[in-house]
């Protein structure tokens, strides 16, 4: 599906599912929600150029798989972690999209820690 056309199938998600709010409110949400999981899929249907291409990017640079790894599962933490939150925030409610954000947040953190650890090595064998 091209750019344009994901846009004007969340714009128009977005419209029926305000037109839908009026005459019954608790199905917009249904709407709202299996518009974001379809435009889910189209994106992680993408995913495999992106892959491919830091890949290609890796074999150029020769750095370890790890790094590449960890790129991946930050990226997709990021990604899954906004989409969840952003459906909490949806239905209204906004301290478990939050925590949902927080959770994230720290799993970013505890993802990383590798890469922090080599990077700390490194500046440790530099100074030595």
């Amino acid at each position: 599906m091209s750019l344009a056309g994901i846009m004007i199938f969340a714009i128009a998600a977005a419209l029926t599912a305000v037109l839908l709010k009026q005459i019954k409110s608790e199905y917009s949400i249904f709407l709202v929600t299996g518009a974001a999981i379809i435009l889910f899929l189209v994106v992680l249907s993408q995913i495999g150029t992106v892959i491919e291409t830091i890949q290609k990017i890796q074999k150029l640079i020769r750095f370890d798989d790890i790094y590449i790894n960890i790129l991946v599962k930050i990226t997709g933490i990021s990604y899954l972690t906004q989409f969840a939150a952003d459906i909490c925030k949806d239905c209204g409610y906004q301290s478990l999209a939050g925590q949902l954000q927080i959770f994230g947040k720290i799993s970013v953190l505890a993802v990383s820690m590798p890469v922090v650890m080599a990077l700390l090595e490194m500046i440790n064998q530099l100074l030595e």
